[in-house]
C-alpha cells in the first residue's frame, strides 16, 4: 500500500532458473495506491525464456496503481513504461479486482486470466496479453466497464462481458481523515452488490489451449450456479481466515505464498500519462518492372476440412445437481458450437458456457440435473456447428442421483 515503486516485483533471472518447477501464489491481498505497478514481472537480457516459475494471482483488491495492476517488463527494465513484455513464464490471473489503475494488465506471451472485473481503468483494460499462434495467452469471462480502451493488442476469449457496471457497493473514499495517500483510505466498498450483473458470470475451471485445467481442481465454495468475477464472491467476508495448508514432502511443486489479510482502506491517485508506444512502418521502394508474356501452370492443394467427430468425454460421469466442468475431445468443432445433451429421462442438463478451445476440444462448464424419480440417467451428447454441421456420441453422460 502506497509504496513509492511496485507493490510486488518479481524479478526473472535467467541464470536462477530452478530445477523443478516453482510455484508463486499470490492471493487475498489489497495491492494499493503503490507508485509504480501493483504488481510486476520483470524479464531479463536475452530471449524470453521459461525459467521455471508458475505464478496464481488470485483473489486480489489491484487498485488505484500509478501505473499498471499487473505489468510485464523486458531487459531488466524496473521502470514500467508499457512495453508488455512476452514473458514465457505462466502466469494465471484469476478472481481479482481491478480498479483505477492506468493500466489493468500490461503483457505476457503465456498469461491466462478469467473470472476478473477491469474497471475505471485511465487508459487501457488490457494491454499486449497475446503471443504467438496457439500460445496461451487470452482474457476470458471477465467484466469490463468505464475504461479508457477495454483491450488492445490482446486475446480476448469466450464469456467477456464489455461495457457493463458491475455495482459495486461503493466507491473507495479518503476515510475518516478526509485525506489521501493515508492508511483509512477505504476500499471496502468494491465488493458486488446483490443486483450486480458480474454475479454467477465466472467459470469454477479454465482449460488453456495448451490443456492445462486452471486451477487443477474446480474452485468451490462459491453460492450460485458459478463463482461470481472479481476478487469476493457476493456475501462473502472481506477478510477471510486464513486456513495453514500443509505441503506434503511427496509435492514437488515449492510453493512461496504472499498472503496479506490486514484490513487496508482506500485511494484516489492521479496517474501520469503513460509513454505512448510508436509503431512505425517501412515502406518498400517503387519498382519499374518490364512485363514479358509467359504462361504459368499452378497446381492448388486444398486441405479438406476435418470431419465433426466427438471421440470421447471427460469425466463421462457425475453425481446430479454438480456444477462441473466436462471436456469434449473430437475433431471438427467450430467457433461458436453448441452442445446439447438428449435421449436421456428426467430433466435436462444444464449448459452454462461452451468454450472452443481448439479444433479438437471443447470444455463445458455444466450443471447436472435429476429430478430424484428417474434413477441413473444416460445422456447422448450433441455438438452443432454454426454451419449447421453436427454429430453425436450415443450414451456419453451418466448422471447419478444424489445419494447413489
Amino acid at each position: 500500500m502506497y509504496s513509492g515503486k511496485d507493490g510486488i516485483e518479481i524479478s526473472l533471472q535467467n541464470a536462477t532458473a530452478p530445477l523443478a518447477v516453482v510455484e508463486v501464489n499470490i492471493w487475498s491481498n489489497m495491492v494499493l495506491g503503490n507508485g509504480d505497478d501493483g504488481v510486476q514481472f520483470i524479464d531479463h537480457i536475452g530471449d524470453p525464456q521459461d525459467t521455471n516459475r508458475r505464478f496464481v494471482i488470485a483473489g486480489n483488491l489491484i487498485a488505484n496503481n500509478r501505473k499498471a495492476g499487473i505489468g510485464l517488463m523486458p531487459f531488466a527494465n524496473t521502470l514500467e513504461d508499457y512495453s508488455g513484455a512476452d514473458t514465457m513464464e505462466a502466469v494465471r490471473v484469476f478472481n481479482n479486482t481491478f480498479y483505477g489503475n492506468d493500466y489493468g494488465i500490461s503483457g505476457g506471451d503465456n498469461l491466462v486470466a478469467f473470472n476478473n472485473i477491469i474497471a475505471n481503468t485511465l487508459s487501457r483494460g488490457v494491454w499486449r496479453i497475446q503471443g504467438a499462434p496457439g500460445s496461451n495467452s487470452v482474457v476470458a469471462y471477465s467484466m469490463f466497464h468505464n475504461n479508457g480502451l477495454d483491450s488492445d493488442q490482446s486475446n480476448l476469449g469466450v464469456g467477456d462481458i464489455m461495457g457493463v457496471d458491475p455495482l459495486f457497493e461503493a466507491a473507495p473514499n479518503a476515510g475518516p481523515d478526509g485525506t489521501w495517500a493515508t492508511v483509512d483510505d477505504d476500499f471496502s466498498g468494491l465488493v458486488l452488490r446483490s443486483d450486480s450483473p458480474a454475479i454467477d458470470k465466472g467459470v469454477a475451471q479454465y482449460v488453456a489451449v495448451n490443456g492445462e485445467r486452471i486451477p487443477p481442481s474446480p474452485l468451490t465454495g462459491f453460492t450460485g450456479i458459478s463463482p461470481d468475477q472479481g476478487w469476493r464472491e457476493f456475501g462473502a467476508p472481506i477478510f477471510p481466515t486464513p486456513t495453514p495448508t500443509p505441503v506434503s514432502s511427496a509435492t514437488p511443486l515449492s510453493t512461496a505464498t504472499v498472503d496479506t489479510l490486514t484490513p487496508l482502506p482506500t485511494l484516489t491517485s492521479t496517474p501520469g500519462s503513460p509513454t505512448p508506444i510508436t509503431e512505425t512502418q517501412t515502406l518498400s521502394p517503387t519498382l519499374t518492372t518490364t512485363s514479358i508474356p509467359f504462361t504459368i501452370t499452378s497446381t492448388i492443394t486444398t486441405t479438406p476440412t476435418p470431419q465433426l467427430l466427438i471421440q470421447s468425454v471427460d469425466p463421462n460421469s457425475a453425481q446430479a445437481n454438480t456444477t462441473m466442468t466436462l471436456i469434449i475431445f473430437g475433431s471438427g468443432f467450430q467457433e461458436g458450437a453448441l452442445v446439447t445433451f438428449e435421449g436421456g429421462l428426467g430433466l435436462p442438463q444444464e449448459i452454462v458456457a461452451v468454450q472452443v478451445v481448439n479444433s479438437t476440444m471443447l470444455v463445458v462448464t455444466m450443471i447436472t440435473r435429476s429430478d430424484g424419480t428417474s434413477g441413473i440417467q444416460v445422456w447422448g451428447i450433441r455438438v452443432t456447428n454454426p454451419d449447421n454441421s453436427t454429430t453425436v456420441l450415443l450414451d456419453a453422460f451418466t448422471v447419478i442421483p444424489e445419494g447413489n
